[in-house]
């Protein structure tokens, strides 16, 4: 069986529906729970360096949804030869990725990126999302709370995707 690792809440419930044996890994030991709640069977503190150590080379596939800076160094130490690490979150905007050469040469590991499907790809995720009942996970602010609510995202306080509510 193929082990995948996988980080938002969307991609590890995906995941889990599709049949893979799935691997959350994240800095924030808090968030095992969380993740096994969302299809995670298991989890990686990738700020544990042991724990890092125990993982090299066991990965086959690695869905890299991180908006930020990242150990993308340690991400493909813990891919098996011939392993892909998918980025689908962007470092900040003219941020080089920290790699060499090495990192690839080295188990002959592949990077490569991903963005938004075609509409019909669109579809078929929204149709397999409703027949397996993926949702995402959202935050509701009424329209009348607007500056608190961008507030929360500026500050990085946000825990899933803030909504406004205009029905109120």
């Amino acid at each position: 069986m193929r082990s995948d690792v996988f980080f938002c809440q969307l991609s590890l419930q995906y995941a889990n529906k599709m049949g893979c044996d799935v691997t959350a890994v994240s800095t924030s030991p808090g968030k095992e729970e969380e993740a096994k709640k969302f299809g995670a069977h298991h989890f990686l503190n990738s700020s544990d360096e042991e724990a890092m150590k125990a993982a090299k080379n066991r990965f086959d596939f690695i869905l890299c949804t991180v908006s930020g800076t990242a150990n993308f160094g340690g991400y493909l130490s813990i891919l098996k030869p011939r392993g892909t690490l998918c980025l689908v979150g962007l470092p900040p905007t003219g941020e080089p990725l920290p790699l060499t050469a090495l990192h690839f040469v080295v188990g002959e590991r592949s990077v490569v990126g991903g963005y938004i499907g075609s509409r019909a790809t669109t579809r078929e995720m929204l149709e397999f999302s409703a027949a397996n009942g993926i949702v995402p996970q959202i935050q509701v602010i009424p329209l009348s709370r607007i500056n608190e609510g961008l507030d929360i995202v500026r500050n990085g306080q946000a825990r899933y995707r803030i909504v406004l509510d205009c029905s109120q």
